[in-house]
């Protein structure tokens, strides 16, 4: 298992923002009491990133992405790990599946809508991720804008003992 969770590290973070604590992967695993396990999850526009993966340790995954080449790379990678998780491809404001899930991850994903105004996509993404999140699920949805302040509140860790803001959103 450790040795698969080091493979999972696929990048190294910058040097300073790892010692404040910022981007650091699996940030919210703290809050859910570490890694997930026999748990049904979703990952809304997984790419041919290292989140499926890290979900496929011992849970059951589907995967949704629009571009096929992305997901086939993916398949390779989750071959090379020996992990398996459905892959799908399909548009997020369309694809709605019957079955609930008890995570849905929505990961850097949001910002690629093709709308002008970002807001009718958007909603439609989030309303299908309602609709397929079981009744006390947990919705995680991470946008890349590092320099958002309620990002830098939640994610910064050298601070978290008197950060009261980060203790309110994190409820």
């Amino acid at each position: 298992m450790e040795t698969l969770k080091k493979q999972l590290n696929l990048w190294n973070m910058d040097e300073l923002n790892s010692k404040l604590g910022v981007t650091t992967k699996f940030w919210w695993q703290p809050f859910f009491g570490g890694m997930f396990e026999g748990k049904k999850i979703l990952d809304i526009g997984c790419g041919k990133g290292y989140l499926t993966p890290y979900w496929a340790i011992n849970n059951e995954v589907t995967g949704i992405d629009i571009k096929r080449e992305s997901l086939d790379q993916l398949k390779e990678r989750l071959e090379e790990l020996k992990l398996k998780a459905r892959l799908v491809e399909g548009d997020a404001e369309k694809v709605i599946f019957k079955e609930k899930f008890d995570i849905i991850s929505i990961n850097n994903m949001l910002h690629h809508s093709p709308s002008k105004d970002h807001k009718t996509d958007i909603l439609k993404v989030l309303s299908n991720a309602k609709e397929m999140l079981k009744e006390g699920g947990h919705l995680l949805i991470v946008e890349p804008l590092y320099y958002f302040p309620f990002r830098w509140i939640v994610e910064t860790r050298f601070l978290e003992n008197i950060n009261l803001i980060r203790k309110h959103f994190l409820k």
